[in-house]
């Protein structure tokens, strides 16, 4: 019975019995056809593709790593050519950001912020130091070095050292004998010269 005949008897009212076709009935009660069975892939291949992710996630961190170093050099570079950190602070300076940027990386603040940032603002509003930069003016530095008429050494020119106490002459010249140019001193006082 088609479509059609089917449609037919039912608008005439016959039983639903009449038009069950049973085709359909046997397709229903029939089980299902197995499913295809797709071929796995070998433990080896998995065991590889495991290793090749692995080698991949350990690159990936090694480059990440690699250019966090960077911006840490970088911005340390930044701080002590404006003034804003001294030499000694360098490891300390580097170790913090390298520390911030991985604990941003692994555990992320929940309202979205950096601690990168953070860290980065509190080292940027230091004020400028002049531990590093020159605070006599080049002009008045060389007054200063034609009007120095101080003198320099172990002694001055009466033999005294700094506490107050003739040097010994044999001292003097055990000193003068250490050093080529004492030596010439020695020797141009002795006339051989």
């Amino acid at each position: 019975m088609g479509l059609k005949d089917r449609l037919l008897a039912a608008i005439n009212g016959a039983p639903e019995e009449e038009f069950v076709d049973e085709e359909v009935v046997a397709r229903i009660a029939s089980p299902a056809p197995a499913p295809v069975a797709v071929p796995a892939a070998s433990d080896l291949e998995n065991r590889q593709l495991r290793d090749q992710l692995a080698r991949l996630q350990q690159e990936n961190s090694r480059i990440k790593m690699a250019r966090v170093q960077e911006k840490a050099e970088a911005f340390w570079s930044s701080l002590l050519s404006s003034h804003r950190a001294v030499p000694a602070e360098e490891a300390g300076i580097i170790k913090g950001y390298i520390s911030a940027a991985v604990d941003d990386e692994v555990l992320p603040r929940a309202d979205g912020s950096a601690r990168i940032d953070d860290f980065e603002a509190m080292y940027n509003a230091r004020p400028a130091n002049m531990l590093t930069a020159e605070s006599v003016p080049q002009a008045l530095n060389d007054v200063i070095l034609l009007r120095n008429k101080m003198q320099t050494g172990a002694s001055d020119l009466y033999g005294r050292t700094p506490d107050g106490h003739a040097m010994e002459s044999g001292r003097r010249e055990a000193l003068l004998k250490m050093t080529p140019l004492g030596r010439e001193t020695l020797s141009d006082r002795n006339g051989k010269h």
